[in-house]
């Protein structure tokens, strides 16, 4: 799935909608990519990392939210 996601969306939002899918289907036993892509100073180490509070359910991002 190709996506764009703009400043408007939450970390939660990008979770649902581009990884959830690959990430389930991962744990069922298929190979799995989530690949960021951007100009530097996007986003893309935010949006996989997040801020770096594992416990910060809104600035998590998508590796901390698959554990």
């Amino acid at each position: 799935m190709d996506q764009i996601f703009d400043g408007t969306r939450t970390q939660e939002d990008v979770f649902k909608i581009a990884a959830k899918e690959t990430i389930d289907q991962v744990l069922a036993g298929y190979n799995g990519t989530i690949f960021t892509y951007g100009q530097g100073n996007s986003g893309k180490t935010y949006t996989m990392f997040g801020n770096g509070e594992l416990t910060n359910e809104e600035t998590k991002g998508i590796i901390p939210r698959t554990m």
